[in-house]
C-alpha cells in the first residue's frame, strides 16, 4: 500500500511539473464581429494580420456558409460567413454574410414585426458590410471589375434608400430584407 501512494506521488508530481514550451505561431486575433460593418476597422485588421491570418479555417467556415446559403438556410449561412470573417475578412465573405444577413434579418423582421428603428439600424449594417467588402478589397485586391461594381451597386442602393433618395426599385438586398416600396 506504501508503495502504491508513493508511485502515486511521483507520478503526480511528474504531471505537476512544467512541460517545455512548444513553438507556438503566435496566436492570430480575431476581428469582433461587431467591426465587421466598419470598413476603417476590417482595413486597418487586414493591414496588420493578413499574412497571418487563419485562412485554412475562414475558407472551411466560408464554404459552409455558402452552402447553407445554397438551401436558403440563412441563419446558418450568416452564422458561417461570420464566422469566416471573424478569422479572414475576404471581400467575397463580407459580400456574402451581407447577402445572408439581409435574407436573415428580413425573415426574422417579418416574424416579429420589427419597426421602423430597427428596420433603419439593420439597413445601415448591410450597407456597412458591404462598404466593408470594397474596403478588404482595396487592401487584397481579388475582386474582379464586375464584382466590385455589385457590391458598389448593393451599397449604393441602401444608402440611397437611407437618404429616401429613392424606394426600393431594383435594389436587391432592400427587396431582399423585404420592403416593396
Amino acid at each position: 500500500m506504501v508503495k502504491r501512494w508513493a508511485r502515486l506521488l511521483c507520478v503526480t508530481s511528474l504531471l505537476l511539473l512544467p512541460l517545455p514550451a512548444r513553438a507556438e505561431a503566435p496566436a492570430v486575433p480575431y476581428l469582433a464581429s461587431e467591426a465587421l460593418a466598419n470598413p476603417a476597422l476590417v482595413t486597418a485588421w487586414l493591414r496588420k494580420n493578413a499574412p497571418i491570418a487563419d485562412k485554412r479555417n475562414a475558407a472551411l467556415m466560408h464554404d459552409y456558409g455558402v452552402k447553407e446559403a445554397r438551401r436558403k438556410a440563412w441563419s446558418s449561412a450568416a452564422k458561417g460567413l461570420g464566422d469566416s470573417a471573424v478569422l479572414f475578412p475576404s471581400p467575397r465573405t463580407l459580400d456574402a454574410y451581407a447577402d445572408a444577413q439581409v435574407h436573415f434579418m428580413g425573415a426574422l423582421r417579418d416574424a416579429r414585426g420589427r419597426g421602423a428603428q430597427s428596420r433603419e439600424r439593420d439597413l445601415r449594417t448591410f450597407e456597412g458590410l458591404y462598404r466593408a467588402a470594397l474596403a478588404s478589397d482595396d487592401v487584397l485586391s481579388v475582386l474582379s471589375a464586375q464584382e466590385r461594381r455589385q457590391i458598389e451597386a448593393k451599397a449604393q442602393c441602401i444608402a440611397n434608400y437611407l437618404r429616401r433618395q429613392v424606394g426600393a426599385g431594383s435594389c436587391a438586398p432592400l427587396k431582399n430584407y423585404g420592403i416593396k416600396r
